[in-house]
Formats: C-alpha cells, sequence, structure tokens
C-alpha cells in the first residue's frame, strides 16, 4: 500500500497570525520498501522580506521570551543557535546605542525562562551586556512568598531579596517595611563584624601579635641560640 505524509512547520498554532515556515511530503509503499534515500520525497523553505520593525525605532521593546524569540529567529533564517543569539544581542546593543530611523534610545525589556535547577537558559552573553539583571523566586523559607533579587545593576543598588505581593487590585505590592528591616539587621551585622576586628586588632598588639618585624627578630635570636648550644 502506497500512502502520502505531508508536513508543515509554521511560526506557531494560531493561523490567523502565525505563518508557515516550510513544507514537506514523503511517498512510501508498505509492500515496497525502499531506503530512505531512495524513497519520493519533497521539501521546500518559504522565504520572505522581513520586515525590520524594530528599525523604526522605540522608547521600550519587550521580549517575551527571549528565547522562544531566538528560537523563532533561528528556525525562520535557517541560523544556528548561536547565531540567532548572536543577532538578537547584536540588534539590541544597536538600538540601544540610537541606531535607528528615529533615534531612539531604546531600552530593552527581555523576559528568560529558567531551568529547574533555576539557572536561566542560553550562554551568559545575554547577563553580560544587560544594564541590569532581576531573578523572580520563591521563598524557600516562606513557603509562598515571593521575592525578586536584583543580581546586576550598574545603575545602582543590588537587593538581595525584595519581597512583594500580587494580592492588590492589579497591582504590584513590595513589603518596604521588611526591606528596611533586613537592611537594618544587615547594618548591624557588619558594625558588628567591624567592633570584632578592631578589638581583635587590639588584643594582637597587647600580646605583641601580628608584628612580623618582632617574630622574625625573635626567630633569628632563637636560631643563633641553638647554634651556640650545638657548638
Amino acid at each position: 500500500m502506497k500512502y502520502l505524509s505531508i508536513d508543515i512547520e509554521t511560526t506557531g498554532l494560531d493561523p490567523l497570525k502565525d505563518q508557515l515556515l516550510s513544507f514537506g511530503a514523503i511517498i512510501e509503499d508498505t509492500e515496497n520498501p525502499l531506503p530512505f534515500d531512495e524513497i519520493p520525497k519533497f521539501h521546500a523553505a518559504i522565504k520572505r522580506n522581513r520586515i525590520e520593525t524594530y528599525k523604526q525605532g522605540f522608547d521600550i521593546i519587550l521580549i517575551d521570551s527571549f528565547i522562544e524569540v531566538q528560537e523563532s529567529v533561528q528556525s525562520s533564517s535557517n541560523m544556528t543557535r548561536t547565531q540567532a543569539e548572536k543577532w538578537m544581542i547584536d540588534l539590541m546593543v544597536r538600538n540601544n546605542k540610537g541606531h535607528n530611523d528615529l533615534k531612539k534610545y531604546t531600552t530593552f525589556l527581555a523576559i528568560q525562562q529558567v531551568t529547574k535547577g533555576g539557572n536561566f537558559v542560553g550562554s551568559n552573553k545575554l547577563k553580560h551586556n544587560t544594564t541590569g539583571m532581576i531573578e523572580l523566586r520563591y521563598s524557600t523559607e516562606f513557603s509562598g512568598d515571593r521575592y525578586a533579587k536584583v543580581t546586576k545593576n550598574r545603575r545602582g543598588y543590588k537587593h538581595e531579596k525584595i519581597f512583594f505581593s500580587l494580592d492588590g487590585n492589579l497591582s504590584v505590592e513590595y513589603d518596604q517595611k521588611r526591606l528596611d528591616r533586613d537592611e537594618e539587621i544587615k547594618q548591624r551585622l557588619n558594625k558588628e563584624k567591624e567592633i570584632l576586628f578592631s578589638e581583635e586588632e587590639k588584643f594582637n598588639q597587647l600580646f605583641g601579635r601580628g608584628n612580623t618585624n618582632q617574630e622574625n627578630e625573635f626567630d633569628n635570636e632563637f636560631s643563633e641560640s641553638q647554634k651556640q648550644q650545638t657548638i
């Protein structure tokens, strides 16, 4: 029995928005099987003129998510994973520097997925080229609590944990009191460390510890006395 198998590749599942990328067909005969290289088959990739909308110039562009857009670019442009990632990062850098029609210094907000281990998907190139990076996590200490962790910020302070809630009326509520309390505790701990280091230094000075010259003189005198005893 002969049968025809047809497959298509699209940019998504919505027929009103997504586009056809490639089309393929293969004819197989169950009564007369042939090696794959000899089976009649057909494949065609559809190329379209890319409309570079981003070149118009925008204040802010949101990417959700970076890896999904990267994979779409990869499949539609016959690029490798690394090439597609580099193309996107170069595009972001150029527009961020105002290289577009309206000379806009575009800000990109890129959402990135993470693995089960908590590491973000992709290489470190994206992290190296961004001005700031924020991770949204669930607390393991307090069940159900959400917090934002600023792991990189070239323009300001890096917070360990900023707890927030989505229970408000269509808004995000940040726990400012909790943040202030954590900062106060951190400052107290740092002050106590400074006091301990200061007291340790005074203790060492009192008993002559930490004075390398005195220790060396003592060692030399001890060595000389040992020599004399040996002679």
